[in-house]
């Protein structure tokens, strides 16, 4: 174990520093874990993946992309409470995170709650107007679909005349 300076460890105790600070990570250190574990995740390899991410949010816990990732990954191992969780201290972190906005709405969306979606993608949106980024793309597919859906529970008929 790596010996810690007293007064770094009082300020550690005090919340004036954070782990990362504590033991001095370095940033090629953080990246290097960052693509282990986004290897993992796009491998199928969730549990590791998850272990990486959770052991990197212990390190710091406001870095939106680390809590996004989270959120995916707990999404696909199907706690949604928990990737809603990480997905919303994302946002709150980057309130731009096309991403963490997107899925946080799929799940509202699979939840039934529709004007969480809504407003998730309208911002999602909002903030690809020029349609470039494949998950606002997503988003808008989504958008498209729930509004056709919605459309069709509030005219039943048009169901039927669709077979």
């Amino acid at each position: 174990m790596p010996s810690i300076e007293k007064n770094k460890l009082d300020q550690f105790r005090k919340g004036e520093i954070k782990f990362t600070q504590l033991f001095q990570f370095h940033g090629n250190q953080i990246a290097s874990l960052l693509l282990c574990g986004y290897n993992f995740f796009n491998h199928g390899r969730l549990q590791e993946a998850k272990s990486i991410f959770e052991g990197l949010r212990l390190l710091d816990p406001d870095i939106p992309y680390v809590n996004c990732v989270l959120g995916a990954i707990y999404q696909r191992l199907g706690k949604t409470d928990l990737a809603l969780l990480r997905y919303t201290h994302a946002i709150d972190l980057f309130p731009q995170d096309i991403v963490a906005l997107t899925n946080r709405a799929e799940i509202y969306l699979s939840e039934g709650k529709f004007l969480d979606a809504a407003i998730d993608l309208k911002k999602v949106i909002e903030f690809d107007p020029e349609s470039k980024n494949p998950a606002a793309n997503r988003a808008r597919m989504l958008a498209a679909i729930t509004s056709k859906s919605l459309q069709l529970i509030n005219k039943p008929g048009e169901i039927n005349a669709g077979k």
